[in-house]
C-alpha cells in the first residue's frame, strides 16, 4: 500500500536518541506502526539532524536550535509562516509530541469532518489548575490533527493584513490601561503571536477572537474527545465517549495514570 498523499504526521524532537526515555523510544516504535501508511516525520533542531536521518521510516524536518530550548520557543515555531510552509505539499499535518501515545490511525475520519484544527479538549478551571469535570475549548496542541493551508491562510492575513491588527481582548482591562488596550496596543494578533503563553492557546482561544468558524473552523468538544484526551480522561471515557478510547492522548503519564495503566503497556515503566 501506497503512502498517503495528503496526511503527514510531525514529532518534535529536541534531544539525542541515547537520552530518550522508555515511553519516548515507544511512541516512537508506535507511531512507526499504527501510522505507517503516512509520511512521517522528526522535527529537529538543526544540531540533531545526523542522530535523526538514521530513522529509515521518518524524514528529517530541521529548524534553528533556538526553536527548540523552551516551550516559548516552540510555541514561536508552531505560530510560524516557515514552519507550516515545510509541510505545504499536504492537506493536513498531525502534530504528536514524545509525551503521546497513539491508540488506532483514524486520521483519514478526522481529515474528512471539515475542521481546521482537533486537540484535545481543555477542560472548565484547568488553566487555573483546579480542572472540573466539564469541557470548555478545544483544545490541546501536543497531540493536534491541523489543516495546513488554512494555518498558513491566518497567519498570513497576521502578518500582513488588518486582522492582525484588530483589538482582541475588549474590555479586559481597567482605568487608563482600558483605553490604551481597546486601541489595540499590545492586544492585537500580530502582538500575541510574539508574546502568547503557548501556541495552542493562540490558536484556540486568541486566533478565534477575531477569525469565525467559517475562517479558522475548530472541532467540537465532543468531536475532540472522541479524536483525543488529556486532562480528566476518567471522565471523558466514561461520561462523553462511553467507554471507546480517542485516537490518541497526550501527557498522559500525568494525568490520572492510574487510568492510563489500564491502556497503555509499555516495558519498564509499568
Amino acid at each position: 500500500m501506497g503512502l498517503s498523499s495528503s496526511i503527514s504526521v510531525a514529532m518534535p524532537v529536541y534531544k539525542r536518541p541515547e537520552s530518550l526515555t522508555n515511553s519516548e523510544k515507544a511512541i516512537i516504535t508506535r507511531v512507526e506502526e499504527i501510522l505507517s501508511y503516512h509520511h512521517l516525520y522528526f522535527v529537529v533542531p538543526h544540531r540533531l539532524v545526523p542522530y535523526y536521518e538514521k530513522f529509515n521510516d521518518f524524514t528529517v524536518v530541521s529548524f534553528e536550535d533556538y526553536f527548540f530550548q523552551d516551550k516559548n520557543t516552540y510555541s514561536s515555531l508552531l505560530t510560524s509562516i516557515p514552519f507550516y510552509e515545510r509541510f505545504s505539499k499536504f492537506k493536513f499535518l498531525q502534530i504528536i509530541q514524545l509525551d503521546c501515545w497513539i491508540f488506532n490511525d483514524q486520521l483519514e475520519l478526522y481529515s474528512s469532518l471539515g475542521f481546521d484544527y482537533i486537540g484535545a479538549p481543555w477542560m472548565k478551571g484547568g488553566f487555573e489548575g483546579k480542572p472540573e469535570n466539564k469541557m470548555w475549548k478545544v483544545g490541546n496542541g501536543g497531540f493536534s490533527l491541523r489543516k495546513v493551508d488554512s494555518f498558513l491562510r491566518v497567519l498570513k492575513e497576521i502578518k500582513h493584513g488588518p486582522k492582525g491588527k484588530t483589538v482582541v481582548f475588549k474590555n479586559r482591562f481597567k482605568g487608563i490601561l482600558k483605553s490604551i488596550k481597546n486601541t489595540g496596543f499590545r492586544n492585537n494578533l500580530r502582538h500575541y503571536l510574539d508574546n502568547a503563553p503557548g501556541e495552542d492557546i493562540f490558536w484556540s482561544v486568541y486566533v478565534p477572537q477575531i477569525f469565525n468558524n467559517e475562517d479558522f473552523k475548530i472541532a467540537d468538544n465532543h468531536t475532540a474527545a472522541s479524536y483525543s484526551f488529556e486532562v480528566n480522561p476518567s471522565y471523558l471515557f466514561k461520561e462523553i465517549t462511553k467507554k471507546r478510547l480517542p485516537m490518541g492522548c497526550h501527557n498522559w503519564a500525568n494525568n490520572e495514570p492510574s487510568f492510563w495503566d489500564n491502556h497503555i503497556q509499555i516495558e519498564g515503566i509499568n
